[in-house]
């Protein structure tokens, strides 16, 4: 029963006379800029790691 009460909040449309400004678009742009930065610190990050210790198995030969 639960569910179908949630459900139905979804498939009820009705007008929300409402308007988005500009303000709206910058920040949906540092939102996207933001996680782009952060996959590339992620992802430098594991690089790093993965050189670390493929140095460390060669070095040893």
């Amino acid at each position: 029963m639960k569910y179908i009460v949630f459900i139905s909040l979804f498939l009820y449309f009705e007008n929300a006379n409402a308007y988005l400004d500009g303000g709206v678009l910058t920040f949906i742009l540092q939102m996207i800029a933001g996680a782009f930065a952060f996959i590339v610190t992620v992802l430098s990050l594991f690089f790093d790691k993965i050189k670390y210790i493929f140095k460390k198995l060669f070095r040893k030969l």
